[in-house]
């Protein structure tokens, strides 16, 4: 009987020092282990690539006066201040895998409407934004767009992309 308590004590001290006082944390709370929530891919997008092979989202959009002014210099020489032109619908590029940042400022659009009966065209679907540490940040203000063709272009991805 006394074999049966020693045994019984064994086991119990053998079992309080395994466990410890050691609470595990509970799972995704602070675990190094997890990552960080996907980007929020826009709705709709075209795919345009560079001569650098560069991807980057776009939305067929109209220029306004204010994307004209947000233009770098060399740029807003060569094309006119209004007209169709290929907006960033994602202000990040995907360079071979690596995502970038496009330029601070670079005009873009935040798609939020759906495509009207399998036409290409987004009745009032987009916002007016520009790039801001990579995210397009809305200025409320609501526009037209469309879905261009994906295209594979020989100039670098810059801001906005004339049609």
């Amino acid at each position: 009987m006394g074999f049966l308590w020693l045994l019984n004590l064994a086991l119990l001290f053998v079992f309080e020092t395994s466990v410890g006082d050691t609470i595990g944390g509970i799972p995704g709370c602070g675990d190094p282990a997890t990552t960080s929530a996907p980007e929020d891919q826009p709705k709709h997008y075209a795919v345009r690539t560079d001569k650098n092979g560069c991807k980057v989202m776009v939305i067929g959009t109209w220029m306004t006066k204010e994307d004209h002014n947000l233009l770098p210099p060399y740029i807003s020489k060569e094309r006119a201040p209004s007209g169709k032109v290929q907006l960033p619908a994602s202000c990040k590029k995907n360079c071979h895998g690596k995502l970038k940042n496009l330029p601070n400022g670079t005009p873009c659009r935040e798609v939020f409407g759906d495509l009207r009966r399998r036409r290409k065209h987004i009745k009032d679907g987009c916002k007016v934004g520009k790039c801001q540490n990579g995210l397009c940040v809305s200025e409320e203000r609501i526009i037209s767009c469309y879905l261009p063709p994906n295209i594979t272009d020989p100039r670098p991805t810059h801001g906005p992309l004339a049609e």
